[in-house]
């Protein structure tokens, strides 16, 4: 006991150690994200959003499907990584149905991001209790919390943004090409794992230029190659693959199944995004949905912070590469603006709860610049008073809006709402499905992998090889036949409207808000 008290106040004190205070990060980071992780799974939430659940489901098609392998079922709007990291761990039905196996990936990402932030503070402050209390910020942020105990993208793309910084600042520091080496592989992993990547990289192979000629590193241009092949690779990996399934390397953007096609088709009934091409629309959204995922206390000690650190460095290009961190806020108010993302809070015009965690690639670096505000409080106790105050009144702020006022936990309640007749469909399914296959449209059913039913046994549009019989003679191949009622697009519905086999053959066995499951007679 005396060794770890011993340990905490080595941590936290004003010239301590480094690789001390690392590990107390890592120490808080872990408590607190296992708590995060045992909250959200008892009160239902590892699976509220429904994306959650369909990335295990992607992973799990990889070796349980009727046609395996990545190629075949990796998919091209969903980008690949994230998929292949929950592969051996979807493997084990348990993890996979509960969604425990997202919970475990987040876990290990949010110890890294907390750890890793870290020590991108300190370098940029210079100080190690300015660096905790800026990591703090992230640490106990509740929609950051909640994010890393799902299966979605964003805790390992924040993993990446996170390490990607530090290996850059590590090379600015030491002008040893292997940090850009790292760096590159890392953001080369971060575009397969998310879309606002692909903007970052470029950002970011500026800043290292600038920074290269500026500040007279060696060989500039060597240093750009060395940094930049593999983001280059892997998304030229992705346009080839595009290409090659699909005879259109933008597939992703303007296909069938990219977000601006489905942004279209959600507000297709009011002409369009009311926000596109509306500049002022389009900030009021992005900043309403900002200052909801970082409270207005951090909102505001950043923007200090911003402008401290610009005209304390004197617009050094140093700065470049800390401030590349919120390159986020510009591509996602491009997104907006251009309608290729949909953002809905209660406060926004359409109201609603949609997507509000499209902002959250933005709080990294702004706990960078929240850890460069208190560099301003030289006495090391008014300091932590300070702390304690701020972090306190972001608290309240959490506290009086609890839980639907803050955002990523309200969208996940309101996906677990919205979606109930699904859900108790899947419960259904998990009672009394006995085997066989179930046709089904992906587009149209939310099918919950709760629901336990194994993927090889699912027939819908990544599995067509039987997919035009059993559309015409639906009881020769299936046994299970699904659809809703109440969505016009939903292709099996559609199919088995006027089908005779599929009259005779099968018997409803239940129904829910125009979802409708048919068990064949035989």
């Amino acid at each position: 006991m005396a060794k770890f008290i011993k340990f905490i106040r080595e941590a936290i004190q004003s010239n301590s150690d480094i690789k001390n205070s690392f590990r107390f990060v890592i120490l808080i980071s872990a408590i607190v994200g296992l708590i995060a992780q045992v909250l959200s799974y008892t009160d239902g939430l590892v699976l509220a959003y429904n994306d959650a659940g369909l990335h295990l489901d992607v992973a799990r098609r990889i070796y349980d499907s009727r046609d395996p392998g990545i190629i075949n079922q990796i998919g091209i709007i969903w980008l690949p990584v994230p998929h292949l990291i929950y592969i051996p761990l979807v493997y084990f039905d348990f993890l996979w149905v509960t969604g425990l196996a997202g919970c475990i990936v987040g876990f290990i990402c949010f110890i890294i991001s907390s750890g890793f932030l870290y020590k991108v503070i300190r370098t940029i402050t210079g100080e190690n209790i300015s660096a905790l209390l800026g990591t703090a910020f992230f640490v106990f942020n509740p929609n950051i919390l909640y994010l890393y105990t799902t299966a979605m993208t964003e805790p390992i793309f924040l993993m990446f943004i996170i390490l990607a910084i530090y290996h850059i600042l590590n090379w600015e520091k030491t002008e040893f090409s292997g940090e850009l080496v790292r760096a590159g592989i890392i953001l080369g992993l971060a575009s397969l794992t998310r879309y606002e990547a692909w903007g970052f990289f470029v950002v970011l192979t500026f800043v290292v230029l600038l920074v290269a000629i500026i500040e007279k590193k060696k060989h500039p241009i060597k240093s750009i190659i060395y940094f930049s092949f593999v983001p280059i690779a892997c998304i030229a990996w992705y346009l080839w693959l595009n290409y090659s399934l699909h005879g259109d390397i933008l597939t992703f953007q303007r296909g069938p199944y990219s977000s601006e096609f489905q942004v279209n088709l959600r507000y297709s009934s009011i002409g369009g995004p009311p926000y596109k091409y509306n500049l002022d629309a389009s900030l009021d959204i992005l900043n309403t949905t900002l200052i909801s995922n970082t409270g207005f206390v951090m909102a505001a000690l950043a923007f200090i912070g911003i402008i401290l650190f610009i005209v304390r460095r004197k617009f050094s290009v140093f700065c470049l590469i800390p401030l590349a961190m919120l390159v986020f806020y510009i591509l996602n108010l491009i997104s907006l603006y251009y309608g290729q993302v949909s953002i809905e809070t209660p406060k926004t015009i359409p109201k609603g709860y949609f997507q509000t965690r499209y902002v959250v690639g933005i709080i990294p670096g702004l706990c960078v610049f929240v850890g460069y505000f208190f560099t301003i409080i030289k006495e090391i106790n008014f300091k932590i008073v300070a702390f304690c105050i701020f972090i306190f009144l972001e608290f309240m702020s959490w506290y009086i809006v609890w839980p639907m006022g803050v955002p990523a936990i309200g969208e996940a309640k309101s996906a677990i709402m919205l979606s109930q007749p699904f859900r108790r469909t899947a419960n259904y399914l998990k009672s009394y499905y006995d085997g066989g296959n179930i046709l089904y449209d992906d587009f149209s059913i939310i099918f919950f992998s709760g629901s336990g039913i194994p993927m090889k046994d699912r027939i819908h549009e990544y599995t067509w090889d039987v997919g035009n019989q059993a559309l015409s003679k639906p009881s020769t191949v299936v046994r299970w036949v699904m659809f809703n009622k109440l969505n016009p697009n939903d292709k099996i519905y559609i199919a088995m409207k006027n089908n005779l086999d599929f009259a005779e053959n099968f018997k409803l066995m239940y129904h829910d808000e125009g979802i409708e499951v048919y068990k064949r007679k035989f």
